[in-house]
């Protein structure tokens, strides 16, 4: 995909880089996220010296905007050549170009995607990847903060708040997703975050594919009280997800049978629907808000890594 086409915006930082690095890090902005309606954390913006709140959510790869706010800055939106699907509108076809986008001392010229919708009540759009990237960022879920810092720094030095931490290597997928690996149970996948998913998610084809495992297989059994479109979902007793030298002991992930649509003879457009993640792939397991709460996280994608500490880290 081409990022130049929805995602030209290089963040602008609040001041030059030094022709010198400095060790130390420099805040930009520090934020305490508030929950929409549907209890995802959303930070605020000025956009045209008013301000917004945009759902927090660093690993999707695009960030969007309600057309409820174009309409009160008085912006046109243009075609993006095609349909996509974005937070459940799926029939995404515009983009817009805003002037100016402040977050706390942050402030730069981006583009965004436009829906019809905001994602939920309290939100005016998304918070995504093509801008956050541009920067360093905190995420503190357990004590409600998110700091966003200068990246030009030396590299490992950023975890200010403990002594010992994990360090992972972060991976970009053609899609521009970010995802890292970690072990289950002993076998490597591919791991992603979602801030606004609940619970942790796997499908039954990698359950199949990498732990040779079924919905009969002893252990498996049906989860209460959740499902997958009408379907039902399952749990597995996982005993250890690690992550370089950091530990989560009985990871409760949830299991769906859903499987993505056969591509048929549609070409690997990023914009058209459905195609989106069999073209491009997907990370083969994600943890949700259930599980980030109990981390704390610093990613530096300018190093492309990622530095984690239990919550409850400290010096």
């Amino acid at each position: 995909m081409k990022r130049t086409v929805l995602l030209l915006a290089a963040f602008l930082c609040a001041a030059p880089a030094q022709a010198q690095q400095q060790c130390g890090l420099k805040l930009y902005a520090a934020l305490s996220p508030i929950a929409d309606s549907g209890g995802d954390p959303t930070i605020p913006v000025t956009i045209g010296s008013k301000t917004y709140r945009m759902v927090f959510q660093p690993d999707n790869a695009m960030s969007a905007i309600a057309q409820r706010v174009l309409d009160e800055q008085d912006l046109k939106s243009e075609p993006i050549g095609g349909a996509y699907t974005f937070w459940g509108d799926k029939n995404v076809t515009r983009k817009v170009t805003l002037p100016m986008l402040e977050i706390g001392a942050l402030r730069g010229r981006v583009t965004m995607l436009v829906l019809h919708d905001p994602p939920e009540e309290g939100a005016d759009g998304v918070l995504g990847g093509d801008i956050l990237t541009s920067v360093d960022v905190e995420a503190d879920p357990k004590n409600g903060r998110i700091n966003l810092f200068s990246p030009n720094h030396c590299p490992g030095k950023v975890v200010y708040w403990a002594s010992s931490y994990a360090r992972l290597p972060m991976q970009i997928d053609k899609s521009g997703h970010p995802y890292y690996e970690m072990e289950l149970d002993g076998k490597t996948l591919t791991v992603s975050f979602s801030w606004v998913q609940q619970h942790d998610l796997m499908s039954l084809a990698v359950l199949q594919q990498e732990f040779g495992l079924d919905v009969g297989s002893p252990g498996m059994t049906v989860a209460e009280g959740v499902n997958w479109d009408g379907k039902p979902m399952y749990r597995y007793p996982f005993k250890s997800l690690s992550l370089s030298g950091l530990t989560i002991a009985n990871p409760g992930i949830l299991i769906h049978s859903v499987t993505e649509r056969p591509l048929l003879d549609q070409t690997c457009n990023p914009y058209i629907i459905n195609t989106f993640t069999q073209c491009y792939g997907k990370s083969q397991l994600t943890l949700g808000k259930e599980t980030l709460q109990h981390l704390h996280f610093y990613f530096a994608y300018k190093e492309r890594a990622l530095y984690i500490t239990p919550a409850d880290a400290h010096l």
